[in-house]
């Protein structure tokens, strides 16, 4: 990453991480964005005496230009992300293979010298031997020969012109939500991805990230605000913990309590849950919690930001269609129209797409349709 503040090259932690976090929810796991942040300011609400390299800086309104840094990515990345489409490797011969002639003459006269006669010749019979007229091909032309490397065949005009058309087209077809008004599903693929067709082409959706998706959003206004609304259990849930996991049962508490959680020691290993929030729905309870619980394991100092981000992605993946599971023609219209309400339909939770396509045109180019 590169940051400029005021055409000075810093160096500032929370700047990058709120680069990463407005990132979080467009790249899969463990991948991370090529930045170049120019930001102009007030030179008086810079402090800029803090490092003696002037790499690091201070800000007088910090948390200010933390939101508009990060509200500015999300939505300059919500407003140019399209869905992935596969287009065929364009294959461009480097090399072309020709023939070339080279004529010379060539004597076909018996020579009648003895085997030593041939041996033994004069200097000037060798000379004269190979004394053969030159002749050249007329369809052969001197020059110097340039080998196109790899980006240059990739970045030939024509090629870009015709790539960056779709491009353009593909956003802006995207990027309105009358992209999903189009769609006609045609049937579903390995019980895992919906086949839909629009006028474009061919449209593959990941079920269960369009669900992740969906749920995620969907929970967001709920776990915004404390959980007040719970449901007491005729049966508690038992769950079997580390002597970690019993050693913070106070301070977990003290995180899970705004969504409506608690656990209660019972015994020396295991812990109970008396009552669980309304907004648990479709979800396997005892797994959620063993989830939540894990993250305690890995992370005894978890921030509330990042728990709240765990706890949604958690119940969006657990309470989604699954896959390797057959829907009706009706539950993939429902996936879709549910895909249709999201902010941001175009990848799950964890930065993964949930749409593909393919067109028209590239699929007569592969089955050399023209």
């Amino acid at each position: 990453m590169y940051i400029t503040l005021n055409t000075r090259l810093i160096r500032s932690v929370p700047i990058q991480k709120a680069i990463l976090d407005a990132y979080s929810h467009f790249l899969p796991p463990n991948r991370f964005p090529i930045v170049v942040l120019q930001i102009e300011s007030d030179a008086q609400l810079v402090d800029v005496n803090v490092h003696p390299n002037k790499w690091e800086v201070r800000l007088s309104k910090q948390n200010d230009l933390l939101e508009l840094v990060k509200n500015t990515i999300r939505d300059s990345l919500s407003n140019s992300l399209q869905t992935v489409q596969i287009k065929p490797k364009v294959k461009t011969p480097i090399f072309e293979q020709e023939t070339l002639n080279f004529p010379y003459p060539i004597k076909n006269e018996r020579k009648t010298e003895s085997i030593i006669e041939k041996g033994f010749k004069k200097k000037e019979e060798y000379e004269k031997s190979y004394d053969y007229p030159i002749k050249t091909n007329p369809s052969i032309k001197e020059e110097k020969i340039e080998y196109p490397t790899e980006l240059e065949v990739l970045t030939k005009p024509e090629l870009q012109k015709e790539e960056s058309i779709q491009e353009i087209e593909s956003v802006e077809k995207a990027v309105g939500y009358e992209f999903f008004y189009h769609l006609k599903v045609i049937g579903q693929l390995k019980d895992s991805y919906i086949l839909c067709e629009n006028e474009e082409g061919l449209v593959i959706i990941d079920q269960h990230a369009a669900q992740e998706r969906y749920h995620y959003e969907m929970l967001q206004e709920t776990l915004n605000k404390p959980c007040n609304n719970l449901q007491p259990l005729m049966l508690p849930i038992q769950l079997d913990v580390s002597s970690n996991i019993m050693s913070q049962v106070n301070t977990i508490n003290e995180k899970t309590s705004f969504f409506g959680l608690e656990f209660e020691p019972f015994g020396n290993d295991q812990l109970i849950v008396r009552e669980i929030p309304l907004w648990f729905q479709d979800v396997h309870e005892e797994a959620f919690l063993y989830d939540l619980l894990d993250l305690f394991e890995k992370d005894n100092e978890i921030d509330m930001s990042k728990l709240r981000k765990h706890v949604l992605a958690t119940m969006a993946c657990h309470s989604s269609i699954r896959f390797n599971r057959s829907l009706t023609m009706d539950e993939m219209k429902q996936v879709i129209e549910d895909l249709k309400k999201c902010k941001q339909p175009y990848h799950c939770p964890h930065g993964r797409p949930t749409i593909i396509t393919m067109s028209d045109h590239d699929l007569r180019k592969e089955f050399e349709r023209g």
